[in-house]
């Protein structure tokens, strides 16, 4: 399961609360062109890779601290 369908659970409404005051969204206002446009249509494909890359990575430098 996913953080996001795990945190839009109805049953979760107190931890959603949660979320929002200790991870605040940033309002960012953006100006000028972009300077890397998006090569792909599969945002959530690529997002999911980053996901595993910093995974496996903080896997590979925390040998001793997970648990198996």
């Amino acid at each position: 399961m996913s953080l996001t369908s795990f945190i839009s659970d109805k049953n979760f409404q107190e931890l959603r609360d949660k979320f929002k005051t200790v991870f605040p969204r940033p309002q960012i206002q953006l100006a000028g062109e972009m300077f890397a446009p998006p090569l792909t249509d599969s945002h959530s494909l690529v997002g999911q890779a980053f996901d595993y890359i910093l995974r496996f990575t903080l896997e590979h430098r925390h040998k001793l601290k997970i648990k198996s």
